[in-house]
């Protein structure tokens, strides 16, 4: 099946996931909003791609939705019956959009095996009886494996998945419970040097310009007011602009509410993020005595939620 990989809102794990398709040769398109590629308030409300819809190539959603379009197949985590919604930090790989990705090339025989952005091994040769092309799974001796159709050419049937893919699926898919050590082979200490080195780069800034926001974050939730959610203390954290704020609640296990900066003449976003099961369970009814609407998330596992003043 040729695929037309369609991309959402650019983000690091968005940036990572173009490399490898790249690499595995496919095609590769971007949601747009009246021309322009989509944002994260805008991926679920996309009208087209900047490269339409070519014919013969079977549409992959990835992490968006294009309106009157039906996927062939939907890649994501982040809604109730997505793949990998409600999956939990140890399987983590397998629940990230870059892990489903790595899936679908693996089952087409399209992924890329020779090193650089992936760097694949292959430690263990398996029967690919056992387990259809395309499988994910950890082992306390190999490390993160997924299976490939072996070939004459291509013999193993396992390969490793590199540490750099693994840590851009952990903070994407479950950023608190990584820094938990919830995941397995991701050290939560190298994935914090590798956050700091890697959101510099994404940001073009210093290294240290970025440990200094985090450390001015971690501040700003030490003096928040907190607020009762589910019976959960929360620091209240709306009507301020917090640079690196994920990243420091995520650090010191705090849940937050805050409010992301947003377009001019869009609705206001408010966010729940590192909140505990018991904080999601009482988001909608708080969410709705305090005006916010269409609301997202609520995965108890990712343990964010989100939605829309009024």
């Amino acid at each position: 099946m040729n695929c037309l990989w369609v991309l959402g809102a650019s983000d690091p794990e968005m940036e990572a996931i173009e490399r490898l398709l790249s690499r595995a040769g496919q095609k590769v398109a971007y949601a747009t909003v009246a021309g322009h590629r989509v944002t994260p308030d805008s991926a679920y409300l996309a009208d087209g791609t900047n490269c339409g819809f070519p014919e013969g190539l079977a549409p992959v959603f990835v992490e968006c939705m294009v309106h009157g379009i039906k996927p062939w197949l939907v890649v994501d985590h982040h809604r109730p019956g997505d793949p990998g919604y409600q999956v939990p930090p140890e399987e983590f790989l397998p629940g990230s959009s870059i892990g489903q990705v790595i899936s679908v090339l693996a089952y087409q025989d399209n992924l890329p095996l020779d090193g650089a952005d992936a760097a694949w091994a292959s430690p263990y040769p398996v029967s690919p009886s056992l387990f259809p092309a395309g499988t994910i799974r950890y082992s306390p001796t190999a490390g993160w494996l997924v299976s490939s159709r072996p070939s004459r050419y291509n013999p193993v049937s396992w390969h490793r998945v590199s540490q750099e893919v693994l840590f851009v699926a952990a903070a994407d898919h479950c950023l608190a419970a990584a820094y938990q050590g919830r995941c397995p082979g991701v050290d939560p200490d190298e994935l914090m040097r590798w956050r700091a080195k890697t959101r510099a780069r994404y940001q073009g800034r210093p290294v240290q310009a970025v440990l200094e926001d985090i450390a001015r974050a971690r501040n700003a939730l030490a003096q928040a007011p907190r607020i009762l959610i589910g019976g959960v203390p929360v620091a209240d954290l709306r009507g301020q602009e917090v640079p690196e704020l994920p990243e420091a609640g995520a650090r010191e296990g705090i849940p937050f509410l805050a409010t992301p900066r947003t377009r001019p003449g869009t609705r206001t976003k408010v966010v729940l993020q590192c909140a505990p099961p018991e904080v999601l369970a009482a988001w909608p009814e708080w969410a709705a005595r305090n005006g916010i609407t269409d609301l997202y998330g609520g995965d108890p596992e990712r343990g964010f939620a989100g939605g829309y003043l009024a």
